[in-house]
């Protein structure tokens, strides 16, 4: 589930079957809200769509609001997340080698990223003075 917009206050949100690759539910909007995202997922439920999880971008509040689901946010947003605080080019070593294993995140499943995050935060907690 996600909204794009076109210019400033016109919108399409949308909510997609990641299985069949289409559209389920669509509404335009001015502004995302959780009410919105609230109302595309009672309607799902109501016209007997089962949901498995959710991914989402960074709105806050909406993972606690669908917390019912398993949610997920969306790595581009997570990358996005991480680029907000490192920069795309950052300085310090440990930030471009953490930089770097979010970049490779779409390439591994959750268990290798885990122990590759542990790996880096190990490293970097015994290289701190």
């Amino acid at each position: 589930m996600d909204t794009t917009y076109w210019g400033r206050d016109f919108g399409l949100m949308a909510i997609k079957d990641a299985y069949r690759n289409k559209i389920l539910w669509r509404k335009y909007v001015r502004y995302e809200t959780i009410a919105g995202y609230i109302e595309g997922v009672c309607w799902l439920r109501e016209h007997g769509f089962r949901i498995y999880g959710v991914v989402i971008d960074g709105l806050r509040g909406l993972a606690e609001a669908l917390k019912t689901y398993p949610v997920q946010h969306c790595q581009f947003h997570q990358m996005m997340t991480v680029r907000h605080y490192l920069t795309g080019n950052p300085d310090i070593e440990a930030s471009r080698e953490l930089l770097s294993l979010a970049g490779s995140m779409t390439r591994m499943d959750k268990e290798s990223f885990i122990g590759a995050f542990d790996g880096w935060y190990v490293q970097e907690r015994i290289s701190q003075p």
